[in-house]
């Protein structure tokens, strides 16, 4: 790639992968050359390839892929990092180095295309990679790598390099021709690294060019000697920028954080970027011209996109364009007060959710019932039954919903759009014991050496069992109360006989009630202080 942006390629073209470049590409912001392809990232974010297309490493990229924000081209199949969406492969998949690619690795920094395997750093600096492991290029990776900066699959490789964020190069996999174990132990620190056909290279952070592996093709020992330092090297992102504002209403200044940069950046470009809530984004007219505007004024025009900024980073050895995550919607309802779901958990019951309190005059509500296998949001699933549609304040608990907790997720409408949802606090496990009131003491009266007894009380969800917790208290608040422990009061016993240690105290049960769905407990009145019987 030129100074100027304008892409060129020069090299074996059997497969059209140098002149198949389109004559209309204009200036670009990467490119990538794999094996028998070429790919490129325009500067408006779309994405080009051409060349060899077998295995539809160039035709099979998708028609919904967005803005990208970098390539790689491997041997057979192409990955691309898209902007605040998860990457995305297409071509060759033998190997699952297109669909082996995690379901929950989420936005990543960076990403490489190999042979037959890919990797990628994540956007918390998390390496993972995916694939052909017949060399251990994927599972290989050491268990203390940490976080990285930078990793390479490499093209035509079965080796996976990468950068930690100390700079420390590390490689795994394919070590046949040492391109693993030949890197050179007094290396030091890095600012890059590559791994492809049998060798791989680093530049060190002085500068220094150094490479091992494989020399079948003077590889190695044709770096020319008089080759001197490597760089400056283009920027590299090391915290990605963001953008940040009051309350993301019109009128309100934005404030974009270019982020943290490498390789000692001399100047940056900020473009301002409006986006649907599907991940379509355009520059907002007048923002993308050279300068480093960091704020941006909110207007009704952006009410219900979101907001992100695309920072270039300049340097004398080019530039990198890296975008910040896009804000909340515009002008779209704001959470005040959360929402909750209120009703008897039992099955038959009716469920109501309070849609909370909310900013910015909401016109509607819509409300999703969702069934929860445990107390976190990784537990939960829409309930699709037709007593949950999509705008229904109240949902009638069926037998599915047995030992499981719901929840209710609100988004709050205007003519903004709509807001970010918000999710109630899960209910008690369904079906599990309820008590119906408080169990009572036979008698409040407290004596040493004359017994007291308790009930079990009413409870719901029908338990199958309980067990008796007895108490000593020191003041009437439930937190100077500890478990009686000596023999008389054990987890079966519906009556204790208060000892000398009582006396002063005050003596209470707690019924612990359970049946398949859980256990819940509920606590009795409190007795009189204990007494000594009367002398005789």
């Amino acid at each position: 790639m030129k100074a100027s942006g304008t892409p060129v390629c020069w090299g074996s073209d059997e497969y059209r992968q140098v002149s198949g470049i389109p004559s209309d590409i204009g200036t670009v912001s990467s490119i990538s050359a794999g094996a028998y392809h070429s790919c490129a990232v325009k500067t408006n974010g779309t994405p080009v390839c051409w060349g060899w297309d077998s295995y539809r490493q160039v035709s099979g990229m998708p028609s919904d892929i967005g803005m990208v924000s970098s390539i790689s081209a491997g041997t057979y199949h192409t990955c691309a990092v898209r902007v605040n969406v998860a990457p995305v492969c297409w071509g060759a998949d033998s190997q699952q180095q297109v669909s082996g690619m995690p379901s929950d690795i989420g936005t990543v920094s960076s990403i490489s295309a190999g042979a037959y395997h890919s990797c990628a750093v994540k956007t918390n600096g998390t390496p993972v990679c995916w694939g052909w492991d017949s060399y251990r290029q994927v599972s290989g990776m050491p268990s203390d790598i940490g976080t990285v900066s930078a990793i390479s699959a490499g093209a035509g490789s079965a080796t996976s390099c990468a950068v930690k964020t100390d700079r420390t190069p590390v490689c795994w996999g394919d070590d046949e021709d040492q391109q693993v174990s030949g890197m050179p132990s007094d290396i030091g620190t890095v600012s890059a690294i590559t791994t492809a056909n049998r060798h791989s290279c680093a530049v060190k952070t002085n500068g220094t060019l150094v490479c091992w592996g494989a020399d079948s093709y003077d590889q190695l020992s044709g770096i020319p000697w008089d080759l001197g330092t490597v760089g400056p090297l283009p920027p590299a992102m090391t915290t990605r920028p963001s953008v940040r504002a009051p309350a993301w209403a019109a009128g309100e200044t934005v404030t974009a954080d270019r982020g943290a940069w490498s390789n000692d950046p001399t100047g940056y470009d900020i473009a301002w970027y409006r986006c649907r809530t599907d991940n379509a984004c355009w520059v907002i007219p007048g923002t993308d011209a050279e300068g480093d505007d960091t704020t941006y004024t909110l207007t009704g025009a952006d009410n219900g996109y979101r907001i992100m900024v695309r920072v270039t980073a300049q340097n004398a050895a080019g530039e990198t364009k890296r975008f910040s995550r896009p804000s909340p919607a515009v002008g779209v309802p704001v959470l005040q007060t959360p929402p909750s779901v209120s009703g008897n958990p039992r099955t038959g019951q009716q469920l109501t959710v309070d849609v909370g309190a909310w900013t910015r005059s909401p016109s509607s509500h819509e409300v999703q019932w969702l069934r929860c296998t445990s107390l976190w949001l990784a537990g939960c699933t829409k309930i699709t039954s037709e007593d949950a549609d999509d705008n229904d304040t109240t949902y009638t608990l069926d037998d599915p919903d047995d030992a499981n907790r719901i929840r209710a997720r609100v988004i709050a409408k205007n003519t903004a759009g709509p807001s970010i949802p918000s999710i109630t606090q899960p209910t008690v496990l369904i079906d599990k014991p309820t008590p119906i009131g408080r169990p009572a003491l036979a008698t409040t009266t407290a004596i040493t050496g004359t017994s007291l007894s308790t009930g079990y009380g009413n409870w719901t969800g029908n338990p199958t069992s309980y067990s008796v917790e007895w108490l000593r208290c020191s003041t009437l608040y439930l937190n100077s109360c500890t478990t009686i422990t000596n023999a008389d009061a054990t987890d079966r016993d519906t009556s204790y006989t208060p000892t000398a240690n009582d006396i002063g105290k005050r003596i209470r049960s707690r019924i612990h009630a359970r049946n398949a769905a859980g256990s819940n407990h509920k606590a009795s009145g409190y007795s009189k202080k204990v007494v000594a019987p009367p002398a005789t």
